[in-house]
């Protein structure tokens, strides 16, 4: 007998707490999304169909109940001022995997998985990805005072951020002993997305950066363990916040704008990682080389952060063009004759 009765927040805090971070390993951050997923659900049920945790069931996930809840979402309220479609389709797709989990401690409910599953997403616009230039690259690194603490840390972290091309959270998470600059070829040990460990190069301007604020920051025999990129609270040092990372990069590149029209009108930590990659692959480098480098294990993903540049798109069209135009195309045998015949003349 399907059991669909059951109530929906009944696997929930074993979903949150256990599965996703015991047993599918995700990350914080992961774990975060799938519970403000899940709250705002509660919200939603309880705020448009007086549907409290006692008595929001499974049963009640029809195809009106999930499309109000994309529109719930989208529309604005007095906290806020409603999500883009990415991030509807973010929220869908949290709910839709915390019920295919419950799916596995209750087989009742597989029809309300698959029906989930029928849902189609919001329509997202394809906007163009922006990135600094080469130029831009260059004036905004040319903003932090380096013969300060604060702008050594500063042009230290933007540079190895764009070096790297490493997500922000993997730049804080980094630790002294990550950073090997006396290797023969110096690099960082990363740990990704997964739990997946990956080792990145360094180039000669990055290692010269990091060994003055290593000096400056960390000179303390015992440091190794610390966080690279630190703060210190109530005495104690502890990593860097990401919405810290977000102020520092924020502040350099409206200072850049005064000198510079081509730094991005929306500046966040994303961009180093997106324009790392672009130049890489507009400099002639593989999507595949590309794709390591990221930790990325879908091509499809890398193609997401690739834009081939002016110079790249005009080269392709003056090689298709000269290549068209210099094809002969071989008159059939016979030709002549038939075409003729078909005019009734000979």
């Amino acid at each position: 007998m399907v059991n669909n009765k059951i109530l929906f927040f009944t696997y929930a805090n074993e979903y949150l707490h256990k599965y996703i971070p015991l047993q599918r390993e995700m990350s914080g951050n992961t774990e975060k999304a799938y519970a403000d997923a899940l709250s705002l659900f509660r919200r939603y049920a309880l705020e448009v169909h007086n549907l409290g945790v006692d008595k929001l069931a499974f049963d009640h996930l029809d195809f009106d109940f999930m499309t109000g809840f994309m529109l719930w979402l989208k529309s604005p309220r007095n906290d806020n001022k409603g999500v883009s479609a990415t991030t509807c389709n973010l929220r869908i797709s949290a709910i839709r995997s915390y019920v295919k989990y419950a799916m596995g401690k209750d087989i009742g409910l597989a029809a309300i998985w698959l029906s989930l599953k029928g849902i189609p997403p919001v329509r997202t616009e394809k906007k163009a990805k922006e990135i600094f230039s080469e130029n831009a690259l260059n004036v905004l690194f040319r903003q932090p005072a380096k013969n300060t603490r604060l702008g050594l840390r500063d042009i230290t972290l933007m540079v190895l951020m764009y070096d790297s091309a490493c997500r922000v959270s993997e730049i804080l998470n980094l630790k002294i002993n990550d950073v090997r600059l006396s290797d023969p070829h110096p690099q960082i040990f990363v740990f990704g997305k997964g739990r997946k460990e990956r080792c990145l190069p360094l180039m000669d301007r990055t290692v010269t950066y990091l060994k003055k604020y290593i000096s400056v920051f960390h000179d303390s025999p015992e440091s190794g363990t610390q966080f690279l990129f630190y703060t210190v609270i109530k005495g104690s040092p502890g990593p860097l916040s990401q919405d810290c990372v977000a102020k520092i990069i924020k502040k350099h590149a409206y200072a850049a704008k005064s000198s510079c029209l081509e730094i991005p009108k929306k500046i966040h930590s994303h961009l180093f990682r997106r324009t790392r990659a672009t130049h890489l692959y507009q400099h002639g480098h593989d999507i595949y080389t590309i794709a390591r480098f990221l930790g990325h294990e879908q091509i499809e993903t890398t193609k997401e952060y690739l834009t081939p540049s002016m110079e790249q798109l005009r080269h392709a069209l003056e090689r298709s063009y000269v290549e068209n135009n210099s094809e002969t195309i071989p008159t059939p045998v016979g030709y002549e004759e038939r075409r003729a015949k078909l005019c009734g003349i000979r």
